[in-house]
């Protein structure tokens, strides 16, 4: 996901009252939301101002009246970060999907390994029916005596 729909997102979820951009060369600059949040045009201006290709980081300063619940004045409540990512430094999760084709393989192999426990038993039973035959003969000689 780009930073700038990041950044879209957080503003429509959260009430930001300032936005703190760090560019990748190290400059910074900020931008007041107070105000601003019944104004989409005044916030869809100061988006597209932004340089977005050069963006490394975006804070967000959440407005006060969103945080009357916290009992603690806590600043770092008071922030939310998105930063870019670079594609060396992304993690695919391609692997993950990988991996877990794997754990699908051993599901199977379990079953097979069940299969072979049933025939197991179907030997067990035909050497049940060869003693019980063995049985039978044992009966007919004495018998004889």
């Amino acid at each position: 996901m780009s930073i700038l729909k990041q950044v879209k997102s957080v503003l429509k979820s959260k009430d930001v009252s300032q936005l703190i951009v760090e560019y990748a060369n190290g400059s910074t600059k900020e931008y007041s939301l107070d105000g601003k949040n019944g104004s989409k045009s005044a916030i869809k201006d100061i988006l597209d101002s932004i340089k977005w290709k050069d963006v490394a980081e975006v804070q967000f300063v959440l407005d006060d009246d969103e945080d009357d619940d916290d009992d603690d004045d806590d600043d770092d409540d008071d922030e939310v970060n998105v930063r870019s990512v670079n594609d060396d430094d992304y993690d695919d999760d391609d692997d993950d999907d990988y991996d877990d084709d794997d754990d699908d393989d051993d599901d199977d192999d379990d079953d097979d390994d069940d299969d072979d426990d049933d025939d197991d038993d179907d030997d067990d039973d035909d050497d049940d029916d060869d003693d019980d035959d063995d049985d039978d003969d044992d009966d007919d000689d004495d018998d004889d005596n």
